[in-house]
């Protein structure tokens, strides 16, 4: 096989491998549904903070090291990460932990409040009932 047409060839194979999302609101739908993560504002918080390019990056390395046969550990080395776990570490490893901190305390703030809201529909919803 000649060196052009295997160039052709591994071409053809990262073209395959890229994201195809043309916009972050996308881009952070496709996160969560290939990475299996819940958690969709945080999602949302690190590709607003990083942008839409680096963001793209950083998924495409959670996907690849997740889908490695060694993965990522945990910390304490009891199993491995999830791929939305290495998503979040590569975001915090990328904008630096005290800016990945703000995200996080923004996300749990968001987290209570929507629990709260549910809470209180399903009270109302209740009382109503009755």
């Amino acid at each position: 096989m000649s060196p052009s047409k295997r160039k052709t060839e591994a071409s053809d194979e990262e073209e395959s491998k890229k994201i195809k999302v043309h916009d972050s609101s996308e881009l952070k739908t496709k996160i969560c549904k290939d990475l299996d993560e819940s958690n969709d504002h945080m999602i949302g918080l690190v590709v607003d903070q990083l942008g839409f390019p680096a963001s793209t990056e950083l998924f495409g390395k959670a996907l690849e090291m997740h889908q490695s046969e060694e993965g990522v550990l945990l910390a304490d080395g009891s199993g491995k990460k999830t791929a939305g776990g290495i998503f979040f570490q590569l975001a915090r490893d990328s904008m630096g932990r005290s800016d990945f901190n703000r995200l996080s305390k923004l996300n749990c703030k968001h987290r209570r409040s929507v629990k709260k809201s549910k809470s209180e529909t399903e009270e109302t919803k209740e009382s109503n009932e009755n």
